[in-house]
Order: C-alpha cells, then sequence, then structure tokens
C-alpha cells in the first residue's frame, strides 16, 4: 500500500564521468558474479553435466557385472540390455497428506522396482509399471530406497541373496534436471553476455553511456557536463548520496545515476510506502517523487528525514515547483498538465519579476 504525504504549498502549485564510473564497474561485477556462479554450477555437477551431454552409452554385460560403484565410473548413464525382465511387487508411491489431519488424501505410483536379469546377475530397475522391455537407458545409482528394496527381496527370496547387483538402474526423467538447467543458465549466460558487450561498448565509448544518452535529452553534453561542473564547484547541497545543485538534482543508484533539472520538474513530493506480512505491518520506506514536464519522474529512496530535506533543499532552489500531494493536483496531472504547467510557470514569473523588483 502507498500512502502520500499530502501537503499544498502557495504558489509551490569530468564530474558526471566519475558519476558514471561505478555503477559501469557494478554493471561488469555484477555479471562476473552470475557467470561465475554459472561455471560454479557446472563445475559441481560435472559428471552428470558430462553425461547429459553425451547420452546414454552402451555398457556390455561383462562390464556391467564388473561394477562394484557407479560413482568411480566417469560414464553412468548407460544403454543396458538384459535377457529378461521380472515383477518384484515393490512400487514408489507418493502421499498427498492433509498436514492438519495426517489424513492421506491421494496416491501416486511414480514408478515400479523391476529385475532385469543380466547374465547372471539382477538388475534392479526403476520403469513405469507397464514396462515389459529388456532394453533400457538410465544412470546407474546408489540410494537408500533401492538398497531397502534389495534387503527386503532377499529376506523374503534367500535364494536371491548376492544375486542382485549392488545399485539401481534409473530409467524415470534423468535428463528433466538437465533441461530445467538450460532453461534457467542459457537465458542468464545470454543475459551475461549482453551485459558485458554493454560494458566493453561503455568503456571503449564514454557517449555510449545511458548518463551522457540523458544529458544529450537535455542538450549538447560537453556543455551541459563544464555548467554542471561548475556548479558543483558553488558548494551543492549534499544529501545521502544524492547531490542538488543549482539547477539539478542527482541521485546515483547501484547501475546508473538518476537527474532532473529543476527547470523541468513542476511537482515533487514524499511518497511513503507502508509494507506488511500476511496484514501485520513491518515498516515503511520513504522516497521523494519529482515530475518533469515530460512525464517521467525521478524516484529517491532515502530516509524519512532525508527525503525532507530534498524536498525542502529543491524548494530552496525552485519555488516555484508545487510540492506536496493531494487529489486535485492528481486530477490535473491525470487531465489537464497543460494547466498545471501553467500555473507553475505564472508562478515562476510572479517569483522572477518580484526578485527583480528587490534588486532594482
Amino acid at each position: 500500500m502507498i500512502i502520500i504525504a499530502a501537503k499544498w504549498m502557495p504558489c509551490k502549485t569530468a564530474l558526471l564521468k566519475d558519476k558514471s564510473a561505478a555503477p559501469t564497474a557494478n554493471l561488469l561485477l555484477v555479471n562476473l558474479v552470475f557467470l561465475a556462479i554459472l561455471l560454479a554450477v557446472v563445475g559441481f555437477n560435472y559428471r552428470y553435466a558430462l553425461n547429459f551431454v553425451r547420452g546414454p552409452k552402451d555398457i556390455s554385460t561383462q562390464d556391467l557385472l564388473a561394477v562394484q560403484n557407479p560413482e568411480d565410473r566417469p560414464q553412468f548413464f548407460v544403454k543396458v540390455n538384459g535377457d529378461k525382465l521380472l515383477a518384484t511387487g515393490f512400487q514408489h508411491v507418493e502421499q498427498k497428506v492433509d498436514e492438519s489431519t495426517n489424513k492421506v488424501e491421494s496416491e501416486t505410483v511414480k514408478y515400479d522396482y523391476k529385475a532385469l536379469r543380466v547374465g547372471s546377475r539382477l538388475l534392479l530397475v526403476k520403469a513405469p509399471g507397464a514396462a515389459t522391455a529388456t532394453a533400457y537407458s538410465g544412470a546407474l545409482q546408489k540410494d537408500s530406497e533401492s538398497a531397502d528394496v534389495i534387503s527386503q527381496l532377499e529376506q523374503s527370496t534367500p535364494e536371491l541373496k548376492g544375486v542382485f547387483l549392488p545399485f539401481v538402474l534409473d530409467t524415470m526423467d534423468y535428463r528433466d534436471g538437465g533441461y530445467w538447467a538450460l532453461g534457467i543458465g542459457i537465458p542468464v549466460l545470454l543475459l551475461v553476455l549482453w551485459n558485458v558487450k554493454k560494458w566493453l561498448t561503455r568503456t571503449a565509448d564514454r557517449s555510449a553511456h545511458p548518463v551522457i544518452k540523458k544529458l544529450r535529452s537535455y542538450g549538447e553534453p560537453e556543455q551541459l557536463s563544464f555548467e554542471i561542473e561548475n556548479e558543483i564547484a558553488q558548494a551543492p547541497s549534499s544529501i545521502g548520496a544524492a547531490l542538488i545543485t543549482r539547477s539539478w538534482v542527482f541521485a546515483p543508484n547501484y547501475f546508473g545515476l538518476k537527474m532532473a533539472r529543476l527547470a523541468d520538474v513542476v511537482w515533487i513530493y514524499k511518497k511513503v510506502t507502508k509494507h506488511s506480512y500476511n496484514f501485520i505491518p513491518t515498516g515503511k520506506t520513504y522516497a521523494a517523487l519529482l515530475w518533469s514536464r515530460s512525464g517521467e519522474n525521478v524516484e529517491i529512496a532515502m530516509k524519512q528525514n532525508k527525503v525532507d530535506e530534498i524536498i525542502q533543499a529543491v524548494g530552496q532552489r525552485a519555488p516555484w515547483i508545487i510540492a506536496g500531494f493531494n487529489n486535485d493536483i492528481q486530477a490535473l496531472w491525470n487531465s489537464n498538465r497543460a494547466a498545471l504547467f501553467q500555473a507553475v510557470d505564472e508562478c515562476k514569473a510572479k517569483l522572477s519579476g518580484a526578485q527583480a523588483s528587490a534588486h532594482a
């Protein structure tokens, strides 16, 4: 929920290069962090990634029977050809349970445990219940559930003891995780490469930086830079991270620099945002909103007292700007901005005339 501080006041109806340097560096730093995270994820899961890319490889009966631990094999995503498929009577069932009553609401059989005869041994296989084939592709794995199934089969049928291979072939959705990773990783990688390209462009050509492009909308950047540097040399107001000169407001953020020319600003007010979680208030945040004739706004988020200082500093430099919020101003802004601009221009002319008379 957003609440606007309501208040109506009479008649208030080379540095740039430094400012842009940190956001440009931040752009590179953040994207290098994302790239490092992607590489780390691939690195920690390199065996899975390698098997995912290679796909399942044929494994001979001799090689399969020689396997003791699939973790020792670089290639564990395999194709197995057996002699006969046997039912074990065991299934993997997932239940949906009501947390308040512990009542089982539904059950879903995800897969069956089958026994595939391979040579003189049996290989436990996670496969669909209707499966009857003797050739399967999947991942050779060790897990506690399959070990428990083998143990129960050996207890119920003692002659099976030592017949089962000490691992399972998981044929169920082995590649799903890889497809999910590609679906997330590829867009992130493309975004990183795009942002690194932007960083290279901005580093090689200062005129390509968004700060310079924004300045160009006000006039010639080089001339404006010179004028701004002169104003900064004349003791501007520094409020938090914001800098307010005679004619400008600057507020750096992590990736750029917000700016507004006071000659174009017509309206400023304080925005108060209430935050809550499950209808329980958790705090408020504050921001100064500066609206320009173009319809654009600059929002500067700070502590409440700093926001008040910004509004006061802007009012001292441009007292014709409308300060505060009420529904009448909002209605004019939405439906008749020309009238709002005219009121600001008349107020500015009146104040300028009064100052001229005072100096006469």
